[in-house]
């Protein structure tokens, strides 16, 4: 299929969409799509290569990138690049852009339009995203609670907005750590209210005998972080390059996935994504077979069944987490058989490949 990704993201960058965006990309390549992604220019700028390597991409992709700095640009930048799609002949486009969405089924694009949240119904991105569905654009959503919120939105019947949750490559097995060393549980990912440090800081002095480390964010926010808990047991590492969070994720011996009902982001208008996020980190650490805590909540438990691939722990009660944490480090056993439940299910359901055959196929769809 020849076909085209635009997308407001910025690359390279270390924002969840940039991530999401650039994997997605050379998943599709990877499933044999001839694709070009048009996206917007980070700094230092940097071609496929580079992108490759920040990543951790297996597969390159053709690739346009704006400099939103230069005027040019700037201006019309989505125009131009369903311009050059139709140019190149590629008739099909996928997007996480609103507004992209809106233009490509008035110019006669077969469109794809996947929904990370829900504009709300009166803003220009409402009205956006209506007239894009009604023109013909099939709508994703990477929950189906975000789902069946987008149908009542638009008054469209069941199933009609597909589901594919975020996803993760599969990542060789870890080494088993060390005997004798203590148990580490782990997080990574980003430090935005919500998102669930609050509840690490506040679990980590109620089990003394875990280490606990949060990986990520910006140095502004780890380091008010550092000045805050006073925790001894509680470590905030760097940031590291996206390829490179695997490699940590894989010295956890539990990880952390302690959402709160409602989760900040970092801009873009949208203040609260917690009933809808399928977080990145969730599959990252299926990907290594990590044994998991979750929170209790109705999108987690989309991917998460209690006792199967993860135990769930009530959200933004810290004493309800330690408990389970508690079981999980005096059984090995256990962290083994959720990890390994929860490495199949990433294998057979939430592999990028997999969520690259799926989406081919509805961009293969005519409305």
């Amino acid at each position: 299929m020849r076909m085209a990704y635009i997308a407001r993201s910025v690359l390279p960058s270390e924002a969840a969409n940039a991530v999401h965006v650039a994997r997605m990309c050379a998943a599709l390549a990877g499933e044999g799509a001839d694709l070009r992604l048009f996206a917007h220019q980070g700094r230092p700028a940097s071609d496929m290569a580079g992108l490759a390597q920040i990543y951790g991409l297996r597969h390159p992709f053709a690739l346009r990138l704006y400099d939103m700095k230069h005027p040019l640009d700037r201006l019309g930048w989505r125009a131009r690049a369903l311009l050059q799609a139709w140019r190149e002949g590629r008739r099909t486009v996928l997007t996480r852009d609103v507004p992209t969405a809106a233009l490509a089924t008035r110019w006669g694009f077969a469109t794809v339009l996947e929904l990370h949240h829900p504009p709300a119904p009166d803003s220009d991105k409402g009205r956006a995203l209506a007239l894009a569905q009604a023109r013909g654009a099939r709508l994703v959503a990477i929950t189906a609670q975000l789902a069946a919120h987008l149908e009542a939105q638009l008054n469209l019947p069941a199933g009609a907005v597909a589901v594919l949750q975020d996803g993760a490559d599969l990542a060789p097995e870890p080494a088993p750590p060390p005997p004798g060393r203590r148990l580490v549980a782990g997080y990574a990912g980003s430090l935005l209210p919500g998102k669930g440090v609050e509840l690490i800081a506040a679990l980590a002095p109620l089990v003394p005998e875990v280490a606990f480390v949060v990986l990520g964010g910006p140095e502004t926010a780890r380091r008010d972080w550092q000045a805050r808990v006073s925790a001894p047991n509680l470590s905030f590492l760097p940031r590291v390059a996206p390829a490179e969070v695997a490699r940590h994720i894989a010295g956890f011996d539990v990880a952390l996935l302690p959402n709160a009902r409602h989760v900040g982001t970092s801009g873009g208008g949208i203040t609260d994504i917690g009933a809808w996020t399928s977080p990145l980190k969730a599959f990252e650490y299926m990907a290594l077979g990590r044994a998991i805590l979750a929170s209790d909540l109705p999108n987690l438990r989309e991917v998460f069944s209690d006792g199967r691939n993860a135990l769930l722990c009530p959200p933004e009660d810290p004493e309800g987490w330690v408990a389970p944490l508690r079981a999980l480090a005096v059984d090995a056993g256990l962290r083994t058989r959720l990890g390994d439940a929860a490495r199949q299910d990433l294998a057979t359901r939430y592999s990028w490949a997999a969520r690259a055959r799926a989406m081919l196929t509805l961009l293969a769809q005519r409305p």
